[in-house]
Formats: structure tokens, sequence, C-alpha cells
């Protein structure tokens, strides 16, 4: 009921308000008339799962939609011959099992279509709960019990609302579960004498079994990409078996077949009933519909405690205009919302959104795998978090998209830069104040689209105009824990052009923590802390790969940037000329590298030009850029960083050790700009998301 109007102006507005609610709702058939209205030019809709009913009830607050999807499709009817009319569609607290599929709306309709949940209590769920009433059969914990044809080949079974592990080798602790997916421990470490096409590993020969027709994946050669290929020629007793010669994106490794590297790499074994051998394990018989668990506590299985992946997407709001979603939980599913226009996404938690055991991508012909794509133009993305996927995590893509306060956790489990937990490409986007950690390769990938490399001796383009991307006040930590030749924070190419990294927390990586790769161009990289970069702590093999920032190419601005504790260089900036690289394509290579690239006012114990890109020892101490007010002590004297408080202290040899850089350096404090993130005495800035668990 409306409170009673005080004075004629507010009966007046009152009046119109109402003249257009009713314009609002005569768009709807009689059955939605009773929609609630609120505010002007908003029709809102109610789905309550509980107490709802998709065939008598209109979706108001007292009569509402049983289904997501029943909603949306007074949505679109509501609008269809509208203009300016927003509509939403509130889901209240409970469990929703469906693939919703945002109209894209009227090409006259401007309105937003608005979904939006009260929080965590909205659950949108792509798993099924198994009725398994029937019982089960029990060998040695192990319980097995028919299921429905149609989850045959599902790729996720949780018990207990936990992910639990799918028949392999080698065997992983339940209790770990899927963390210990991001540890060399879940892998099987190749022998001498695997070569292109076979591994040898002595453990095989304790199966009674032949694994031919498992699932192997191989991480494999340099191993920055991973591949998933069926075993074959393996016989019981065996210690090696064979895989098809087909990987792409070998690069030198094509030519080197048989390669030592091949006996120092690491796989694992999936898909075979007789695997299924330790504690949380599973496995489904498509031939015969059963389903065999080894339950964590030998304990038979409860009605409704287990749960199977049955839908990929959960909303897709691909090629829509004016789309909102907020508010909600979505477990075991993605959100799609690719080629977008004008949409926001906001507090909304991703819970096990993607999984595959397979690497399509990697496949011969390839093909793509289901991810959270975000893509289109002019996109907010805010409070989100996504945790737990084997595969791609966020994968942004278009103009003008602005992500704030983003939480990216546990992803990328295969190791392999096929998968990144935070993919960015295209222009005028911002990625800023997000948390990214865990994870098994590359932690956040950005480009900006450029012209096609041409051959190396020919005139290239230069990189497009009016470029933009940045990524900042971000915290990535914990990277690089599966796969090698790793980097946190990574980018190459002429893409790299424009990019402005800027304000980031970067640490603990297995190898390399901040890297723009060969041919990069025109970066800044600016009051960055770097540290533990390939320590002995985080990857001991790390050796000459424990590099805090390398920039190769030329034209860049580095400056303000806090990097310790590497364990090999804390900056390695080739000068040499640009190698050719006969498996990638190039641009004209520079005659010398980092010519015209500025660095100063920043901590580096040391800056070296090899190996990284200069492979000829020559250039060990001839590091390229134009250097000045570079700190090369041990002793920084930073105020707390334990607890992130990287400001130097009174007395640091930092305070008024930097260089006058106008307009780099305007606003310094002191009688000089101090060198590093942070100037003394000044306000502490902070990096990473807040709010959610895990920030």
């Amino acid at each position: 009921m409306h409170p009673k109007p005080n004075t004629i102006m507010e009966s007046l507005l009152w009046l119109l308000l109402f003249a257009t609610a009713t314009y609002a709702k005569s768009l709807c058939p009689i059955k939605f008339n009773a929609v609630d209205y609120i505010g002007e030019n908003l029709l809102e809709f109610h789905v309550d799962n509980t107490k709802g009913d998709d065939v008598d009830n209109n979706g108001s607050m007292s009569q509402p939609f049983k289904t997501i999807t029943a909603c949306v499709a007074a949505m679109k009817h509501c609008t269809s011959n509208a203009k300016e009319v927003n509509v939403a569609c509130t889901v209240h607290a409970g469990i929703y099992t469906e693939t919703v599929k945002l109209y894209t709306g009227h090409e006259d309709n401007t309105g937003k279509r608005i979904l939006r949940g009260v929080g965590n209590q909205t659950k949108m769920s792509g798993v099924d709960v198994l009725d398994t009433s029937a019982g089960w059969a029990n060998n040695s914990c192990i319980y097995r019990t028919k299921i429905p044809s149609v989850y045959n080949g599902t790729q996720q079974l949780f018990y207990n609302q936990k992910m639990m592990v799918y028949a392999r080798y080698p065997n992983v602790d339940i209790q770990q579960y899927p963390l210990i997916e991001l540890d060399r421990s879940a892998w099987q470490q190749t022998n001498e004498g695997s070569v292109y096409g076979h591994i040898v590993d002595r453990g095989l020969a304790n199966a009674n079994f032949s694994w031919n027709g498992a699932l192997a994946t191989l991480n494999v050669a340099h191993q920055f990409f991973t591949w998933t290929r069926p075993v074959a020629n393996h016989t019981v007793g065996s210690t090696s078996f064979d895989y098809q010669k087909n990987l792409p994106g070998l690069a030198s490794y094509s030519n080197n077949p048989n390669a030592s590297k091949w006996s120092q790499n690491q796989f694992f074994l999936s898909g075979k009933l007789e695997a299924l051998d330790a504690p949380g394990e599973w496995f489904i018989d498509d031939a015969s519909n059963m389903l065999y668990f080894r339950t964590p506590d030998c304990e038979a299985p409860a009605n409704g405690s287990i749960a199977v992946k049955a839908r990929e997407i959960l909303i897709d709001s691909s090629n829509a205009v004016s789309v909102s979603i907020s508010n909600m939980q979505l477990f075991g599913g993605a959100l799609q919302m690719a080629n977008c226009s004008a949409c926001s996404i906001s507090n909304v938690d991703l819970v096990y959104p993607t999984y595959n055991r397979e690497i399509p991508e990697m496949e011969v012909p390839s093909h793509p795998s289901v991810s959270c794509q975000i893509s289109g133009s002019h996109i907010a993305i805010e409070d989100v978090s996504l945790s737990y996927t084997n595969n791609q995590g966020l994968d942004i893509n278009g103009f003008d998209i602005n992500a704030t306060n983003v939480l990216v956790q546990y992803t990328g489990w295969f190791g392999t830069l096929t998968y990144t937990p935070v993919k960015i490409n295209g222009n005028h986007i911002r990625f800023t104040h997000g948390t990214v950690h865990h994870f098994g390769n590359a932690g956040v990938l950005s480009d900006i689209p450029n012209t096609t490399p041409q051959e190396s001796n020919t005139t290239g383009p230069m990189p497009m105009q009016d470029r933009y991307l940045e990524v900042s006040y971000t915290h990535i930590h914990h990277s690089g824990l599966v796969g090698e030749d790793t980097a946190a924070l990574y980018t190459g190419g002429w893409a790299s052009a424009g990019q402005h990294w800027h304000h980031n927390w970067v640490h603990d990586a297995s190898e390399k923590c901040i890297r723009g790769d060969d041919q990069s161009q025109n970066m800044t990289v600016h009051h960055n802390v770097v540290y533990n970069c390939g320590e002995p702590i985080v990857d001991p093999n790390s050796g000459t790969s424990g590099l805090g920032l390398i920039i190769k190419g030329d034209g860049h601005l580095i400056f303000a940037n806090t990097i310790y504790m590497a364990n090999y260089t804390e900056m390695c900036m080739p000068g040499c000329p640009e190698p050719y690289k006969p498996f990638r394509p190039q641009y004209p290579l520079l005659p010398h590298q980092n010519v015209r690239t500025q660095i100063f006012n920043s901590a580096s114990k040391t800056i070296k030009g090899y190996p990284c890109s200069c492979h000829n020892k020559t250039f060990l101490n001839h590091s390229g850029g134009n250097q000045s007010a570079i700190y090369h002590g041990d002793d920084l004297q930073l105020t707390d960083p334990k607890n992130f408080d990287f400001r130097p202290s009174k007395g640091s040899p930092l305070v008024d050790a930097g260089v006058v850089f106008p307009p780099y350096t305007d606003g310094y404090h002191g009688s000089a700009p101090d060198i590093g993130a942070y100037e003394y005495g000044q306000p502490l800035w902070r990096a990473g998301c807040t709010g959610m668990e895990g920030c």
C-alpha cells in the first residue's frame, strides 16, 4: 500500500508513477497483471521454488513462479512491444537446477533485464542429487548402484557437497582434495627412456591390468602445455605405454623427440575401473549404468549424499543487451555472457563452474571447452568470485570492460598455459583490486589485439593507436604450482603495447613473477611489489628461471618497483638482439632490445641480461634499458612486509634516493622521490579484493 501523500506535489508524483506502472503492466497479458511494481518503469517478477507455480501463478510476490525459466519467459513477453521498460526477476532462497537463457530483448527495447537473487541463499546448481534409495552393494568398501543412463559420462561427482576423485594413478589423499591437484605430488614422474610418444614409469608394472584405453594426462616436453591422449600398447606388468604423436604446440621440442627432458616430465592416468583402489575414488561403467564409489570412511553413502554434474552452463546471456545478473551463487556450472552490450555482473560466487577431464583445445582438431566467458562492450564486473576449476577461470574479452573486486582461486589444475585464472583480451579494459592465487601455470594473462605478425625479414606494422589495458591493485600469489616456464602476470608480443601494470603485489611464484615475453613493446610497469620469485622454498629446481621482473622487447617505462628475493635475479632485462624462433610468428626482429626502455627508482638487487632471451653469456652483465636510481642492496628496511606494509621505514636507504623524472615522480615527498613502490610516511595503498573468503 502506498503512503498517503502529504503535499499536492507528492499527489501529482504518485499519479505520474501510477500512470507509468499502468502502462508497463498493460504490456503483459492479463495473467501477469499482478506483478509487483517497484520504482519508475520497472516490472518485478518473483521466483520461489518452495512455494511457486509456473502454471497457475502470475509471478507476483504472493504468487511467485517456481522456475527462473518461467520468469524469464514472462520478462520477455512483457517487454516484447516496449521501448523503455525495465523488468526484473527476483529469485528467492532455494536451489535451482536449470539452465537459463536470458533473452536479447526487442531491438527497440532499451530497458534493462535484471536477474537477481537474495545472496548466497539463492543457488543455481549444475549438479543433480542421485536417488540411491534402492541401496548399494558393497565389496571391500567399494559400493555400487545402478544410476540413470543420462548420467553416463558425467565429469564430476560430489559426496556430501565435496568433490571426489575419478579413479586414477597415482592416488591422491582425499583429505587434501581438490587442493592437492595443485601439487606435483599428484603427478607421476617419467623415467629414463621416455621420449615423444612413449612414457616409461617403473610404477606401471605394479598394475595387474592393462591401462589401454585409459586417459593419459601429459605435462611433457617444455611443460608449459599439457595434453590428454588415450593410452596404447600397455600390457600387464609393463613399465611403459604409448600415446599418439600428434601434440600441437611442442615448440622447439618438435625437433627434439628424444631429448633428455622427456625423462623429466610428469603425467597421470584415469578412466579405468581397475584403478579404483583408494578412498574417495569413483567410476561409472557406461555399459552397465553402474556407479562404483569407494567412500572416504568406508561407510555406505546415505540417500541424497551423492550428486553428479548434469549441466555445463547455468546462465547464458550471450548476444544480449542491458542485462544485469547479481546476488547469487552458481555451483557446478558456468555463467556465459558472450558478446553482451551494456551488461553487468555483481555479487556472484562461481564454485566449481567448469570441469573437463580432457583438454579439447589441444586435441586434433581442436575445439573450445566451456568457460566463464564475459565478452562484449561496456561491461561492469564487481564483487565476483570464482573457485575450483581444473581449466579456465574468468575469460574477459572485448572493449570498455571494468572488473573490480574480483577473486579467482584454485584454478588451472592441468598446469597448462591453455588455461589461466584470468585471461584478458581487448582494449580499454581495467582489472583492478583483484586477488588471484593458487593456480597451475600462468596467472593473469593480458593482451590487446594487434595486427598479425609478419615474417622476420619484412617491415611489420606498428602497434595500434589508442591502446589501454590496466591490471592494477591486484594481489597475485602462489603461481605456477604444476607446469613450468610460467609467470604470475604475463603478456607478450606487440599485444603488450599499451598495457599498464601498476600497484600490484606479486609473490611466491615457482619461477617468474612478472613477464613481458618475446617482442613486447611499449609497456608501463610501476609501483609493484614483487618477491619470492623462484625462491627455493617455492621451487628448488627453478634455477635461472627464478626472475622477479623480465621484460623483453623495447620502449618500456619501468619505475618505482620494489623487487626482492628472486633466486636468480630480481630483474632480467635483455639487451641482445631478438632471437629468431621458427615455431612462432614474429614481427621484424630488433637488432638490440630495450634501447629506449627507461628503468628508474626501483629496488632490485641484481639486473642481468642473461638468459632471459639472450642465450650468449656475453650478455650476462650487459642488461638493457636506461637505468638510473636502482638500489642494489640487500637490506630494504621495509616497515612490516610480513603484514604487507612495504613502506620504507625511517632510515631506509630507499628514502629520498630516487631521481626526479616528470611527470612520473610528481607529488613526491622529501628532498627527492623515494625508491620503490611506496613513499616513506605516506598512506599505505593495498592490493587485492576485500569482503570475500580468500581475499
